[in-house]
C-alpha cells in the first residue's frame, strides 16, 4: 500500500507521473503470463544485449502475426525488472539496473491507426502520445504540444517502453524519434509487423520456432527437442489431453509443425484439438481448411480478435495492404513453393516495391537474393482472395503458363546446343 500511495501521490505534480522513489521491482506494468516461453534463447539474450548497449535507443521485433513477437518483448522487458513476471530461462538473468524508472507495456492495437476512417487521421499521433503519458501515470496539459510536454517530462528519466502492435501507427515515428533525442534516457523496445525503416532502428525479425524434420519421428526424445513439437506437446497437456506420441502420432506432429512452419499461435490452436483428433487427423485438417483453427472452436477466449485464427491475424495484415499489395499477395498464391523474383515480377505484375513491402510486412519471406517463398498458411489464405477476384486470378494464371512454358523452352534450347 506504501509502495502504491508514492507512485499515485506523485501524479500530476510537474509532470512527475508514476515515478517515484518505490522499489525497483514495482516500477512496470508488465502483464503477467500464465503459459511458458519456449525456444526463443537465442532472442532473449540478443534483444536483452541490444538493450543494454548504449547506443541502442530503439529496438524493434518484427514478423508475421501469431509469431510471439508480445510474448517475446515481455519476456524481454521482464528480464529488465527485479522480480522477473515471466519465467526465463536458467541461463537467463535479470539486469535490474539499466532502467531505474521502469519498464513500461503501452498497448497499441486499440487505437485508431493510419488507415482509419476519414476525419481521424489528423488525431493519430495525439492518440499515440496520450496513450504513452496515461500508461506512465502523466498529465498533459497546457498550452504546449502533447508531444514536447512528454518529451520533456522523459527528458532525465530512465526507463523502457513497451510499444505493442505499433504496425497500424507507423506514421508517428517523427513523434516517437523526437521522443528519444529529447530524452537521452528512454529506450523503445517496439512489435510490429513491419519495421519502422528509421534510422538507428535495431531490427529482429522474427521467425517461427524449428520444425522437426522427417527423421525426428524415430523417437519421442528426438521430436521433443524442437521447440515447436515441444510447444503442441505442452498445451495439449495444459487441456488435458495425453498425447501418446506412438510412431504415428509423431510423424502427425511433424506435419502439424511443418504446416504451421513454427508459428506458435498456429500451433497452440492445433494442440487444443489434441484431446478430440489424433495428429494425423488435426494437420489434415489444417491442410484442407483455414478456419479449423480458430479460437472460438478451441474454446480460448482469453485472445484478442486479431488473434483468435490464422484467418483473423490474416485479415487483419491484409487490411494494412493498399490495393495494389492485396492484388499482388493475391496473385503471388499461384506460384508453389520456392519461386523467382522474374517469376514475381511476371506473373503477379508485381514491382519491386511491392514485393519488398510485402517482405516488410512479413507475408511474404526472401529466402535468398531473388527468391521467394510464402508461409504455407499465408497462401492458402492469398488463394482464397484470389478466387474472390475472377479476372485476376485467370489472368494470374495464363501468365504463369506462359512464364513457364517460356522457361522451359529456354531450359530445352540450352540442353539441345550443349550437347
Amino acid at each position: 500500500l506504501d509502495v502504491y500511495k508514492r507512485q499515485q501521490g506523485s501524479r500530476g505534480a510537474g509532470g512527475q507521473g508514476r515515478f517515484s522513489n518505490a522499489p525497483l521491482a514495482t516500477l512496470h506494468n508488465l502483464p503477467v503470463r500464465l503459459t511458458s516461453l519456449l525456444g526463443r534463447e537465442g532472442e532473449l539474450a540478443e534483444l536483452s544485449g541490444w538493450l543494454a548497449e548504449p547506443g541502442a535507443r530503439l529496438v524493434t521485433i518484427s514478423g508475421i502475426g501469431g509469431v510471439g513477437k508480445t510474448r517475446l518483448a515481455l519476456a524481454v522487458a521482464s528480464s529488465f525488472v527485479a522480480q522477473p513476471t515471466i519465467v526465463q530461462p536458467s541461463s537467463f538473468s535479470p539486469q535490474p539496473s539499466a532502467f531505474p524508472d521502469g519498464v513500461w507495456f503501452v498497448p497499441l492495437a486499440g487505437l485508431p491507426g493510419d488507415n482509419a476512417t476519414a476525419g481521424t487521421n489528423l488525431d493519430v499521433g495525439d492518440n499515440f502520445v496520450s496513450t504513452v503519458a496515461t500508461t506512465l501515470g502523466l498529465n498533459l496539459a497546457g498550452p504546449e504540444s502533447p508531444d514536447r510536454q512528454l518529451a520533456r517530462s522523459l527528458g532525465d528519466r530512465r526507463l523502457l517502453l513497451v510499444l505493442d502492435n505499433y504496425e497500424r501507427l507507423l506514421s508517428t515515428w517523427p513523434i516517437l524519434l523526437r521522443l528519444l533525442q529529447n530524452a537521452p534516457g528512454v529506450r523503445a523496445l517496439v512489435t510490429s509487423r513491419e519495421p519502422l525503416g528509421v534510422g538507428g532502428e535495431r531490427l529482429l525479425m522474427l521467425e517461427g520456432l524449428p520444425t522437426p524434420p522427417e527423421e525426428a519421428a524415430a523417437s519421442r526424445e528426438s521430436l521433443l527437442a524442437y521447440s515447436s513439437a515441444r510447444l503442441f506437446f505442452d498445451r495439449a497437456r495444459e487441456r488435458g489431453a495425453r498425447p501418446a506420441l506412438d510412431e504415428a502420432e509423431r510423424r502427425g506432429l511433424i506435419r502439424i509443425c511443418r504446416l504451421a512452419e513454427g508459428l506458435p499461435l498456429v500451433i497452440e490452436l492445433a494442440a487444443a484439438w489434441a484431446g478430440h483428433f489424433t495428429c494425423a487427423e488435426i494437420a489434415a485438417e489444417m491442410a484442407a481448411n483455414l478456419d479449423f483453427l480458430s479460437a472460438e472452436s478451441a474454446a480460448r477466449v482469453d485472445l484478442p480478435a486479431r488473434q483468435r485464427s490464422p484467418r483473423a491475424a490474416f485479415d487483419y495484415a491484409w487490411g494494412l495492404l493498399s490495393a495494389d499489395e492485396q492484388c499482388v499477395l493475391a496473385q503471388l498464391a499461384v506460384l508453389r513453393g520456392a519461386f523467382s523474383r522474374e517469376a514475381a515480377l511476371t506473373v503477379a505484375e508485381a514491382r519491386m516495391v511491392d514485393l519488398v513491402s510485402l517482405v516488410n510486412k512479413s507475408l511474404l519471406r526472401q529466402t535468398s537474393p531473388g527468391w521467394y517463398t510464402l508461409h504455407s498458411l499465408v497462401c492458402q489464405f492469398a488463394r482464397e482472395r484470389l478466387q474472390q477476384m475472377p479476372a485476376a486470378e485467370d489472368a494470374a494464371s495464363e501468365r504463369q503458363a506462359v512464364y513457364y512454358l517460356r522457361f522451359v523452352a529456354g531450359r530445352e534450347r540450352a540442353w539441345h546446343s550443349a550437347t
